[in-house]
């Protein structure tokens, strides 16, 4: 059984993968360590990943629907992937440490294989393409 992957190695790598892709200037990475508050996270990025932005409902509610792109467990970190449009990107490293609403949120999304199917918008199962996609053509 290979070890937990440290943040470094995965922060390092969505680093790369964003410069590479030339977006630096349009994603925004947070490393979200074990008893970091919501409101910390708020104030950061100006939303929350237990809030639906539309209507609302927080991820304990039943109507609760994940919104975000990308929910993937690395064993000790989640990465969550938010885009906004196709103009921005924030990178959520979420580590699997505790038992914070955040952290019992990404369990539990990663358990509705139904709700990752409906949103498997991306090239592969390994890490989705931060490349800028054109705009489709009717």
């Amino acid at each position: 059984m290979s070890a937990a992957p440290k943040t470094p190695t995965i922060l390092a790598s969505r680093i790369r993968q964003t410069i590479a892709n030339g977006l630096e200037e349009l994603t925004h990475i947070l490393v979200v360590n074990a008893g970091e508050s919501e409101e910390n996270i708020v104030r950061e990025i100006g939303w929350s990943p237990l809030e639906h932005p539309i209507d609302g409902y927080r991820h304990d509610d039943s109507r609760f629907e994940p919104y975000w792109d990308w929910l993937k467990d690395h064993g000790g970190w989640f990465e969550l992937i938010h885009s906004i449009g196709t103009d921005y990107a924030y990178i959520l490293l979420i580590e699997d440490a505790g038992n914070s609403d955040l952290v019992r949120m990404c369990h539990c999304d990663q358990g509705n294989l139904a709700h990752q199917a409906q949103r498997s918008v991306f090239q592969s199962d390994s890490m989705p393409s931060l490349a800028p996609q054109s705009p489709l053509m009717s």
